[in-house]
């Protein structure tokens, strides 16, 4: 009796070690998740937060700092000041900045304000930002469920060092509810990473095109800043995109569970002992073909 009672003890204290571990796992993978939100902000919405120039605009009426089309009057000799200040409003109407001000060639840099101004932004700028919206929407998702896919193997699997990382296939067979379900999160974060990759393929490569190029009536590029900050808001997480990529081909083609949000690659490789003991019941049909094979 005593023996009995001791070995369930044990179970029981097994039991919650096993279930707080299993909060931290939770814990800790969605402390990533929401660690890394603003850098997926910022490498989709390029179109915000890449350095860019934007234009000083000059009304088309007399000022003491401006003469037409936008030349500084402190930088022309001084005996030309006063008739390039007086000039600047037959300048304007006898333009095409009659209806338009004028767009200094220097500019400054953008605000935040500057970046979504819809009312003044030109059709291509606008394009730009939806698609910037709509990869980091699709980003948004596809970390959702991979998070759902984190905590679903934390709850139904385990690592086990003592086997190889690869043997889930051969440990999970005889539960086939588990097979079904993670052959179905495999299926949709594989076809969630390769949405993701090619979102963000094409959202550079628009994003490059107007943030070094403009938009056919300004160029918002300022240089090396502008290269930089492109560059480097893609890259924090092209590694997280490779991995998303890679982890879920591997998943979906072998049956393995991989997680996605590990620095080091985690390979759930076991069925849960305590979903063995409490949730599952192992198919016995399918034991049956196995001992006749």
């Amino acid at each position: 009796m005593r023996r009995e009672e001791a070995e369930l003890e044990e179970s029981l204290r097994r039991r919650k070690e096993a279930a707080l571990e299993n909060y931290r796992s939770i814990v800790q993978s969605t402390l990533v998740q929401v660690g890394g939100l603003y850098a997926v902000s910022q490498a989709c919405l390029l179109s915000l937060f890449v350095p860019q120039k934007c234009p000083v605009v000059i009304p088309c009426t007399p000022t003491p700092v401006y003469g037409c089309g936008g030349v500084k009057l402190s930088t022309l000799p001084i005996a030309d000041r006063a008739d390039a200040a007086a000039n600047v409003t037959s300048c304007c109407v006898t333009s095409r900045f009659f209806d338009y001000p004028t767009y200094l060639p220097d500019g400054h840099l953008c605000s935040m304000k500057e970046n979504i101004d819809w009312d003044n932004d030109s059709d291509f700028n606008r394009a730009v930002l939806l698609i910037n919206i709509v990869t980091l929407v699709v980003m948004l998702a596809a970390q959702s469920y991979f998070w759902k896919r984190e905590v679903w193997m934390i709850n139904h699997l385990e690592e086990d060092n003592t086997v190889p990382y690869s043997s889930l296939p051969e440990q999970i067979k005889p539960y086939d509810e588990l097979r079904k379900q993670n052959t179905t999160y495999n299926g949709g974060a594989y076809a969630y990473a390769a949405t993701v990759t090619v979102c963000i393929m094409i959202n550079f490569i628009i994003s490059a095109v107007f943030v070094l190029k403009g938009d056919g009536t300004y160029n918002y590029n300022i240089g090396s800043r502008t290269v930089t900050g492109l560059l480097t808001n893609t890259m924090l997480v092209s590694t997280k995109i490779i991995g998303y990529f890679s982890y879920s081909r591997l998943s979906k083609t072998n049956d393995w569970a991989i997680s996605m949000f590990s620095v080091i690659p985690v390979s759930y490789n076991c069925v849960d002992e305590n979903y063995k003991i409490h949730h599952a019941k192992p198919d016995e049909d399918l034991a049956k073909e196995e001992d006749v094979a």
